[in-house]
C-alpha cells in the first residue's frame, strides 16, 4: 500500500486529471484504514483539531521550519 500511496500522489502532482487522482488517493487512503482498522472519521477529527489549533492550507502558505 505504500507503494501505492506514492504513485497516486505522485499522479496528483503531475496534475494530469486532479479529480480522479485525488478519488484514486483516497481510495488508498481508505483502504490503509480499514487494514489499520481506523476510521475515517476518526482521522477526520484528529484533522480538524489540528486544524484548528495550527490552521489549515486554504491560503495555501506553509511553515517550512521553526525555531
Amino acid at each position: 500500500m505504500k507503494a501505492k500511496l506514492l504513485e497516486e500522489t505522485n499522479e496528483v502532482l503531475e496534475d494530469t486529471n486532479v479529480k480522479e487522482e485525488l478519488a484514486d488517493l483516497l481510495e488508498v487512503i481508505h483502504s490503509m484504514l480499514e487494514y489499520r482498522e481506523i476510521s475515517f472519521e476518526e482521522v477526520e477529527k484528529i484533522r480538524l483539531e489540528k486544524k484548528e489549533k495550527r490552521g489549515g492550507f486554504s491560503e495555501r502558505i506553509v511553515l517550512d521550519e521553526t525555531k
